[in-house]
């Protein structure tokens, strides 16, 4: 597979798994800024950007999360905002286990069900998701 065809798969595979975007939230498909990663699709409504893309060499996807009125993307983990809501997430190892495609489903479902706050517009957890990503900073930090 070339590699314009393998940011198409992506491209479609994404668009397929997050159409709920559009259809229940008022996304629409924006382009990509300069310098970002060619395996994403970014979406945009009066509120939120979400961007989603796949990582490491395709070996895995990421979705990211901010105000659509922020002049700089916040890009917050949709991984660290279901850790604030305390919601069940895949453990390492089982999360390993995914290819990218099963991890986009993944994290589709997880944004559908827990991310309805965020989608519509109520950044309150921001300030919980950057406590998360400080706390892991420092929590590297005295183990390395």
């Amino acid at each position: 597979m070339s590699q314009s065809e393998s940011i198409e798969h992506f491209k479609s595979s994404a668009r397929r798994e997050f159409e709920f975007l559009q259809d229940e939230y008022d996304f629409s498909e924006t382009k990509l800024p300069k310098n970002v990663n060619e395996y994403s699709v970014l979406y945009e409504n009066d509120s939120t950007k979400v961007l989603v893309e796949g990582i490491h060499w395709g070996s895995s996807a990421r979705v990211a999360l901010g105000d659509a009125k922020s002049a700089k993307f916040e890009n917050y983990d949709l991984g660290d905002l279901l850790t604030v809501l305390g919601s069940q997430k895949l453990s390492v190892e089982e999360y390993s286990k995914l290819n990218q495609i099963e991890q986009l489903k993944y994290f589709s479902k997880a944004l559908s069900k827990f991310g309805k706050p965020v989608l519509t517009g109520d950044f309150s957890y921001f300030s919980k998701i950057r406590k998360v990503i400080e706390q892991r900073a420092l929590d590297w930090e005295a183990n390395n």
